[in-house]
């Protein structure tokens, strides 16, 4: 952590902005402790979930082969339909929001806000406020989002 911390300090200092962790959910106790230590003014932490085909599905309990085949049709999304089909599966719409949405704007938050997939109930943290992964909170507009990470993916750049 004494490193983190360090490192932290010197890309703010050089930077003026605070830098970020980008690290798997499964992360989440350890870079939690660190975030909180160092103090959120310096450094923050973008957790990435894992990508799951179930609701609650642990991937050592199935088969590790179909499972694997189950998140490749998840993520292959050839068409705009298909992407349609993949956010009705386990948690894909919220790791499409976090990956498409959160994470190229996460610096600047304000354009999380104005990337026009929000109803007019408009959440305060933008980051935190999905509260089941497994389906989509009714202040996202469902077709708005499609279009957005649709138009991502169609462009191959996540920025």
């Amino acid at each position: 952590m004494a490193v983190v911390k360090t490192v932290a300090h010197q890309l703010k200092a050089q930077s003026g902005q605070k830098p970020i962790v980008l690290a798997g959910e499964d992360e989440h106790m350890q870079w939690d402790h660190t975030v909180r230590t160092i103090g959120g003014d310096d450094i923050g932490a973008i957790l990435i979930p894992e990508l799951s085909a179930g609701k609650h599905e642990n991937p050592n309990q199935v088969d590790q082969a179909s499972t694997d085949e189950q998140l490749k049709k998840i993520i292959e999304c050839l068409s705009k339909s298909d992407l349609q089909d993949s956010f009705k599966v386990g948690n894909a719409a919220n790791w499409f929001y976090k990956m498409f949405v959160i994470l190229p704007n996460y610096c600047t938050l304000e354009e999380i806000g104005q990337a026009g997939i929000f109803c007019v109930n408009r959440p305060q943290d933008l980051i935190e406020f999905w509260p089941t992964a497994s389906s989509i909170p009714d202040c996202i507009d469902h077709k708005k989002l499609l279009n957005y990470v649709w138009g991502k993916l169609e462009k191959g750049t996540i920025n």
